[in-house]
């Protein structure tokens, strides 16, 4: 075993020079080997990383592939009900949701548009192949409308210049006590029941009071980095 006069490293037997300085190495007693292989490749290079867009076309063609062979079956071979629309429209969507691979955060807003607006289709074929209680205007699409007006909202705080980490878990927690609050009023109004809020009193009292401990921790400059310094964020 050698090392380097210079630095110190240790050198592999078939090392004729220091691969941190480049000192040539002089051991007598224990010449490099010079017929082994090296324990490293003699050319630098690096390992060719697949792009976004090879991402996105191979799972395209995989979900692609996926509703195309379960349209076949449905129409020679299981053909009792349209079964196949639930995985043809699933497909479909799961492609819009991975738009963002084609795109970056310049774009995110238009991509959670999309979502939005493809998970607002996908429920109303549904509700057009069962529609019962007119489930879709009165459930279906506010819960779809309130979840991306969350994830707007989460988008807003994370694309801010000055955004600081307390900012997101207290818009959360701001969109969770309203989405359950109204959640539960939907629910109550579509089962014809008295509009009054039971489980979602508890999540909006749990949330106020973690929103209030944020806020507080944001507007307490010295509290704030003295816990971010003991919690090392």
């Amino acid at each position: 075993m050698s090392y380097c006069v210079n630095c110190g490293v240790r050198l592999e037997k078939t090392m004729t020079s220091c691969p941190l300085c480049h000192t040539p190495v002089y051991n007598p007693d224990n010449p490099p080997d010079t017929k082994a292989l090296p324990p490293f490749p003699l050319e630098a290079g690096e390992v060719e990383m697949s792009s976004r867009k090879q991402k996105y076309m191979f799972l395209s063609a995989l979900f692609l592939s996926t509703a195309l062979a379960c349209a076949l079956l449905n129409i020679f071979v299981f053909r009792s009900s349209l079964w196949s629309v639930y995985v043809i429209g699933s497909c479909i969507l799961v492609g819009i949701f991975l738009l963002p691979l084609l795109t970056d955060l310049k774009h995110a807003i238009l991509n959670i548009l999309l979502d939005g607006a493809g998970t607002a289709l996908f429920l109303y074929v549904i509700y057009k192949m069962h529609p019962y209680k007119n489930w879709f205007l009165l459930l279906g699409l506010p819960i779809v409308m309130m979840v991306t007006l969350s994830a707007l909202s989460v988008l807003m705080v994370v694309k801010h210049r000055r955004i600081r980490i307390l900012r997101i878990p207290l818009v959360l927690c701001s969109d969770l006590a309203v989405f359950c609050v109204v959640l539960e009023l939907l629910i109550r109004f579509f089962a014809g029941k008295p509009l009054r809020i039971t489980w979602s009193a508890i999540v909006l009292t749990t949330c106020i009071v973690l929103v209030i401990m944020l806020y507080m921790l944001l507007r307490m400059r010295g509290l704030r980095r003295a816990i971010a310094s003991r919690l090392k964020i």
